[in-house]
């Protein structure tokens, strides 16, 4: 029972979020990519959508990622969390009931 607290580190750890933001700009890269060549008149609309479709995927991927916190803080956030959740899902409900 000698053993101390164990104590957490201050600064957050987000090793996903560096991947995250990568993905997110690369998404954000190939839609641009995607409007100037359609634009230019290089490719036809449906390579411009087929160029459109894996940036969407990126793009959302990134945003994910980067909103979702990593599990130390979910950990230390979560209570309050579970209670905005909670008062959003009153707040469908009652909004869906009519």
């Amino acid at each position: 029972m000698d053993a101390e607290p164990r104590r957490e580190d201050p600064r957050p750890r987000r090793p996903l979020a560096r991947a995250a933001a990568w993905c997110l700009a690369a998404g954000l890269v190939l839609a641009a990519a995607a409007v100037a060549c359609l634009a230019l008149g290089a490719i036809n609309p449906r390579q411009a959508i087929a160029l459109a479709i894996p940036s969407i995927l990126l793009t959302a991927g990134g945003v994910i990622v980067v909103a979702l916190p990593d599990p130390m803080t979910a950990r230390r956030q979560g209570f309050r969390a579970g209670l905005r959740v909670g008062s959003l899902a009153r707040r469908w409900r009652s909004i869906f009931r009519r």
